[in-house]
């Protein structure tokens, strides 16, 4: 409470530190941290893009990753590789296992 019985109101403290705002922050959020503007946002949305449509093409995965991708733990993509029940490739027998993101696509489909 301040000294006239009211509550601190979090928008006039916003506002007296909008002189001083990081560039890109345009307001200040319930809690007093500062919140991105909406062109900002957008501006590092757009530039992310084509970098995540880069990353998301038909590469290839690890046997980690592929376990993210398909939301299993390791120890069950090791399982479903050892049985041939998850596409795969290997360089040779014993080798890495490699996932394709289109394979592991298609094998959560079916």
């Amino acid at each position: 409470m301040s000294a006239n019985g009211h509550a601190p109101n979090v928008f006039v403290r916003a506002a007296r530190r909008d002189l001083s705002m990081p560039p890109g922050f345009a307001r200040y959020d319930a809690h007093g941290q500062p919140s991105l503007s909406r062109d900002l946002a957008e501006e590092i949305a757009q530039r992310l893009a084509p970098m995540l449509r880069g990353s998301g093409g038909d590469g290839w995965m690890d046997s980690a990753a592929a376990a993210v991708y398909v939301g299993r733990p390791i120890s069950a993509i090791r399982k479903l590789t050892a049985a041939r029940q998850i596409p795969f490739e290997q360089t040779s027998a014993g080798a890495r296992c490699y996932f394709r993101r289109a394979d592991l696509d298609a094998w959560m489909q079916s």
